[in-house]
């Protein structure tokens, strides 16, 4: 990314040709030829009163830009500095460029069009733009706001109508709609496109649109083909029976009896977490839907019998995860992708049968419960599928009973391989295995980090801290990271030389040298790098990210993956370097929110972890970054 820079943009209902352009060698400039002067962020302090009062009256004002890697610019924010009148009626209408010195305009960034908000009463975007970020527009006094065709993103929170903005249009080209992506108290009249791929829950949250009860099906609010919200029955707060429960709370929430639903036919996409903790029993899907959107039936505790149609291709990553309850799965032939944890915990499952259809199924898309900080398997399930299907493959690596329908053959449980989740079992590895050669290790029925340490000592990653001993519960320095780290990347070729001071140890300045070089793992300062310091779950998470970002993986989590949004007790200590990081991690399962005596949860993000717990998130890592 290049350094941001300041320009120019007009405002009112025409453009003025009068303004124009001039390079410098000033961080910005813009050329008045109605003044014959320049202004610029060296001068601007010095402007006469003529000048102040033409940039008022005009609404010349000024944005940052910043030039992103294919070339192209993204506004990132807007300032109202020539806004002086005392009218507070005063407002304008903004018309975005759609180029900026040779520089094509295709993004609104995350928050661009807030901080002055309330001074603009229209907002027209050129055709180039693609992207709106998350909460990027914002409109006290918006009344019209034209969207362009070419537009294809509209992000998380993106848009607020204000109080006056009624009507919408939503281009055709838009793709992907995020999370209570567009919200605004008189916001009533909405177009839709045709084609969405994608929607987040809620995308119309706090509209009147939202708010009308004609919206609304039985209870769910569809748009056209769209299920934009399932039902949201309101909870009762009963007495928590848990006499130990902390004073905050004692009260638990216990969700409305709903029942047996329908989703209308015609419908072809529905909003993430459409149902999520709803009380239904059942449902039925229509035969004209697409997909299912991840977090769809999340946590439907009641949820018994579930007909996935084969006009469905995708069932989204925890689309019927946590529903305990489930015990009929009919997935029909025609469904190709089963997501990751899709069915995860759903324990009265017993047996599911997988169609020749289905091309890709994820980590612990079925058959894995959650246990204590791990995952564990059902051993019960028995996955009925056809062979040489991904279904059989997926029913081998993570070791369940298998009965293939078009042989006949019966293939027994297993152990899970390294394909599944990662773990590597001991049995046949005698007295290497870590058990036995440490004696401060438990079993791996004791300890979920077995799996972890036994992949770093294989690897190379970690070793013994003695001839007996692994020291599971000691934490990790800056310097023993890097070097743990820098056996992971596979020790690949480097100096020893780098700008940091404060180097003693022979052992760690290759690692740190690499480390630092790549961009993995920066310094405390400018020339310090503090290797003697402990080394934070937060700190580790943002390594993870810029090393995964560095082989390309896509670093996008989903709705709902803002920690410092979560509520958890905690989630404010998060630095703001590593809330993406941290958010990644999450998400991808490489780190877990942790109990506090039961009922609190917690983050830790400056909580250095232990040479056992970060031998597992090296584990899980290694996962990701091999199956994605």
């Amino acid at each position: 990314m290049h350094l941001k820079k300041l320009i120019s943009i007009t405002l009112g209902t025409a453009i003025l040709a009068s303004a124009a352009f001039v390079p410098t060698a000033n961080a910005w400039s813009i050329y008045d030829s109605d003044y014959g002067m320049e202004w610029n962020e060296q001068s601007k302090t010095a402007v006469t009163d003529d000048m102040e009062e033409y940039r008022e009256k005009d609404s010349i004002d000024s944005v940052v830009y910043t030039i992103r890697d294919d070339g192209s610019a993204m506004i990132t924010s807007y300032s109202a500095k020539f806004w002086h009148d005392p009218d507070p009626n005063f407002t304008v209408e903004l018309n975005i460029p759609s180029e900026i010195d040779g520089h094509p305009v295709t993004a609104i960034g995350d928050g661009a069009l807030r901080e002055s908000a309330t001074k603009i009463s229209g907002i027209t975007l050129p055709p180039t733009i693609k992207e709106i970020g998350n909460r990027a527009i914002y409109g006290r006094y918006l009344k019209y706001l034209k969207l362009n065709d070419g537009l294809e993103v509209i992000k998380d929170f993106a848009i607020d109508c204000g109080d006056e903005l009624e009507t919408l249009v939503i281009p055709e080209s838009v793709k992907y709609i995020g999370s209570e992506a567009i919200s605004g108290e008189a916001l009533k009249n909405i177009t839709m496109p045709s084609n969405v791929e994608y929607m987040g829950k809620r995308i119309f949250f706090g509209s009147a649109y939202d708010k009308d009860a004609n919206n609304r099906v039985d209870g769910i609010q569809y748009h056209g083909q769209y299920l934009i919200a399932g039902i949201r029955i309101g909870y009762a707060e009963i007495d928590n029976p848990d006499p130990s429960a902390p004073t905050e709370n004692k009260q638990i929430h216990e969700w409305e009896a709903v029942g047996d639903i329908e989703i209308r036919e015609g419908t072809t996409l529905m909003g993430v977490d459409a149902f999520e903790m709803s009380n239904i029993t059942s449902v039925k899907l229509p035969s004209t839907l697409k997909s299912i959107s991840k977090l769809g039936f999340y946590w439907c505790k009641n949820l018994n019998n579930v007909v996935i149609p084969g006009t469905v291709k995708e069932i989204g990553d925890n689309a019927f995860s946590w529903c305990e309850s489930l015990s009929n799965l009919t997935i029909e032939e025609g469904v190709e992708h089963i997501g990751e944890a899709a069915f995860f915990r759903c324990n009265n499952l017993k047996e599911v049968t997988i169609p020749k259809s289905v091309t890709q199924i994820d980590m612990h898309a079925f058959g894995w419960d959650y246990v204590n900080d791990y995952d564990v398997r059902n051993e019960d399930l028995v996955i009925k599928c056809y062979s040489g299907t991904a279904a059989e493959q997926y029913a081998k690596d993570n070791g369940f009973k298998c009965v293939l329908l078009d042989t006949g053959e019966t293939i027994e449980k297993g152990e899970p391989t390294a394909a599944a989740d990662g773990r590597f079992t001991c049995e046949e590895k005698g007295n290497n295995c870590a058990v036995k050669r440490f004696k401060d290790i438990q079993s791996a029925d004791g300890d979920h980090n077995h799996y972890g340490i036994e992949f770093c000592l294989d690897n190379g990653i970690m070793a013994g801290t003695g001839a007996d001993t692994f020291n599971p519960d000691d934490n990790i320095t800056r310097a023993q990271f890097a070097t743990m780290f820098y056996r992971f990347a596979g020790s690949p070729a480097t100096s020893e030389n780098s700008k940091f001071t404060d180097l003693t140890q022979d052992w760690y300045k290759k690692p740190i040298a690499w480390a630092a070089a790549n961009g993995v793992l920066n310094g405390t300062g400018d020339t310090t790098f503090s290797p003697d310091d402990v080394i934070t779950r937060e700190q580790i998470a943002a390594i993870f990210y810029r090393y995964a970002q560095s082989k390309g993986l896509d670093m996008s989590v989903g709705d709902g993956w803002d920690l410092s949004k979560s509520g958890y007790n905690d989630s404010g200590d998060i630095a703001d370097y590593a809330l993406s990081a941290m958010n990644w991690c999450f998400e991808k399962g490489i780190m877990y929110i942790h109990s506090v005596n039961g009922y609190e949860y917690a983050i830790y993000p400056k909580v250095a972890p232990s040479r056992a717990d970060t031998a597992t998130m090296f584990l899980k890592f290694s996962y990701v970054l091999n199956n994605n």
